[in-house]
Parts: C-alpha cells; structure tokens; sequence
C-alpha cells in the first residue's frame, strides 16, 4: 500500500514538471515569434523612411535646378505689362526698339500665372516694297510654308518697312525652329522676292524663347 502510494505521488509529480516545461517552451516560441514579427515590422518601416527621404531629396534637387534654369534663362528677357490689363508680355532683351530695323525673333504673353500665346515677329526694312504676302522657312533643309500673311508697312527718310506679328500654331514648325542649325526664310511678294538667312545669334534668340516659354509651363497645342 505504502509502495503504491509512493508511487501515485511520482506520477503526479511528474506530471506537474511536465506542463510546467511544456509552457515555458510555448511561451519561448511565443516571444520569439513576436520578436521576429517586429524585427521584420521595424525593417519595413525603415525602408519606406528612407525611400520616402529619398524622394523627397530628389524632389527638392529638381525645383532647385528648375528654378536656378528659370534664373538663368529670365537674364535674356523683359517684361512689359499691359496697364489696360492683366496681361504681361515677355520679349527677348535683344529685340529691336522700333519696327523701321530688320528683325527675326519670338515672344509671349504671361497672364494670371499661365503662359499663352507664342509669338513670332519678321521685320523687312529696305530701299524698295516688297509687299510680302508668303514666308517660306528652310530649317535645316526642311520646308514649312506661311501664306496670304497680313503684313504691316510703313516708310521714312527713303527707306521701307514691312513686318509681321503671328500667332505660331504649327508644332512642327517650332520643334523644327527648337532644334535648328540653319535657318533661312525666302519673302514672297506681290512682283518680287527676298531672302534672308538667319545668324547664330538670332537662332538663338528664338530657342531661348522657346525653351523659356515651355520652362514656364506653356505647351504648344
């Protein structure tokens, strides 16, 4: 009897031993897991801090390069706002003053912070009227066509001018004038023609435009 009763005590200390072990290992491979979910957790958030750092940098180096561009291209031009309205125009600072000099250049219109309205001047000063109707670009070896051109004239002190003030529609045209090495223009007139090729300063001029004018976010449609 006692044998027996010795022996039913071991049993239930055992026991006892056992479910304690048991928990403990649960509870071990409880805490790890967690430990590892939040080692994983902690990686993940710094990753995305870094990346979003990242593009935060990257962003701010691309407004600091396109403001120190819109600084430097600003230096080539003038503004001149319009006192009867709310509409400024912005012209290269290499355009002539007066209308009686030969000229080639592009300006546009900046109203309630939108650029709009890309614009190309041709000026034609000369002993003789030409009275031009047609300008027929060669850019680069490429033809583009302007015609039945409403051209403005005026004389003085034995000399002639004839110019024009339009509205430039045609993308090709622009990206053609964007790009161009050589640019000549052949003026059609009522009897007789003229041409003029442009120097490396007036093509310059009109890129400067063009690429200002697009700085300031005006699209060509």
């Amino acid at each position: 009897m006692k044998h027996l009763l010795y022996l039913l005590i071991t049993l239930i200390g055992c026991g006892i031993v056992l479910s304690s072990c048991q928990s403990r290992v649960k509870n071990s491979s409880f805490s790890n897991d967690t430990d590892t979910v939040n080692t994983i957790m902690e990686s993940v958030d710094s990753t995305s801090i870094i990346e979003e750092q990242k593009r935060i940098a990257a962003e701010k180096t691309r407004l600091q390069e396109r403001k120190a561009e819109l600084d430097k291209l600003s230096k080539n031009f003038n503004q001149k706002k319009d006192e009867f309205s709310d509409k400024t125009w912005i012209y290269p600072k290499d355009r002539p003053k007066y209308r009686n000099r030969n000229a080639t250049y592009c300006y546009f219109m900046k109203q309630n912070n939108e650029v709009r309205n890309f614009r190309f001047v041709f000026q034609y000063v000369n002993s003789d009227w030409l009275f031009i109707e047609d300008l027929i670009f060669n850019i680069d070896g490429k033809v583009f066509k302007y015609t039945r051109l409403d051209f403005n004239t005026d004389c003085g002190g034995g000399r002639i001018w004839e110019w024009c003030d339009l509205q430039l529609t045609d993308i090709d045209l622009i990206r053609a004038l964007e790009k161009a090495k050589s640019v000549k223009i052949k003026m059609n007139g009522d009897k007789y023609y003229d041409t003029r090729t442009l120097n490396s300063v007036a093509i310059t001029s009109i890129q400067k435009t063009i690429k200002y004018y697009k700085a300031l976010g005006g699209k060509f449609n």
